[in-house]
């Protein structure tokens, strides 16, 4: 594992080259859009969203929450999506993950880039709502190769809330692990298309935790050999990791961590380097 600082040339002048030969893909988690305000709501972070899960489920089984300390994200999701009413779960996401306005401008350039495509597995619609030129990609659907190449596309690699809430029968979020173990088969073309990347191209994780994606951790069964790969995936993050969390972070590819003391360093750095107007 590398850590550098964001100051360091050397990584300027690889991150400059890849974003110009297209060859770097930003991976974007739950921590870019937390915290912004919705008509009805506010867009949790992951860790608000399970402490909210595990309420619902002290209530629903009348326990103390504390026999939840144990359960992952995944692990609850589960539960929470088994037994709590389905109009209780669509009002939650109705309030906290739609009608989502990014208006910081470091993060609207940064998604108003010229990237090639975007991934996030962010629920919620406002990196769609920011960059009205993205156009939307559903996981577990056989994917065209022609309109990726023809658009300029979002993977939403765990589902989209506005698609989950405006159809029948088509929920298609993947947050428990029951919702994991479907989409390593039904979200194939997706994860596919993902881990090609992780063979090909630089991958940016921003704002993961990378705590408990069980379909990013099963790139590791499909024949790709991490070791002994060119590319390079970043991890950025404001935290000093101890060496078992930078030992998890290998498991899901990453190489090089990029230290910064606040995000937004990391969104002047690109925009410093000429990459958008």
């Amino acid at each position: 594992m590398k850590i550098v600082d964001i100051n360091d040339e050397g990584l300027k002048t690889k991150l400059r080259q890849s974003i110009k030969s297209k060859n770097i893909v930003p991976f974007i988690g739950s921590g870019f859009t937390k915290g912004i305000k919705t008509p009805k709501g506010c867009v949790p972070s992951g860790t608000q969203m399970l402490m909210y899960m595990k309420e619902k489920l002290s209530q629903y089984y009348d326990n103390d929450i504390a026999e939840f300390n144990t359960w992952s994200f995944s692990q609850t999701a589960n539960e929470y999506n088994k037994v709590i009413t389905t109009s209780n779960k669509e009002q939650y996401l109705r309030n906290n993950f739609t009608y989502v306005v990014i208006t910081d401008v470091l993060k609207c350039g940064f998604i108003e880039h010229d990237w090639d495509y975007l991934y996030t597995v962010n629920i919620d619609n406002g990196i769609e709502n920011t960059n009205k030129d993205l156009r939307v990609i559903q996981p577990h659907k056989k994917i065209k190769e022609s309109y990726i190449n023809e658009n300029k596309v979002l993977f939403k690699l765990h589902g989209d809330v506005d698609y989950s809430l405006c159809y029948e029968k088509e929920y298609n979020l993947i947050l428990g692990t029951s919702d994991y173990a479907q989409s390593i088969r039904s979200n194939f073309p997706l994860l596919k298309i993902l881990m090609n990347d992780f063979t090909n191209k630089d991958i940016i994780y921003l704002g993961c935790s990378l705590d408990d994606e069980l379909d990013l951790l099963s790139i590791r069964d499909f024949g790709i050999d991490q070791n002994n790969s060119q590319n390079t995936v970043y991890y950025i993050t404001t935290e000093n990791l101890s060496k078992l969390q930078q030992s998890r972070l290998v498991d899901y590819g990453v190489n090089t961590i990029i230290k910064l003391d606040e995000y937004d360093s990391f969104y002047l750095l690109i925009r410093n380097l000429c990459v958008w107007q």
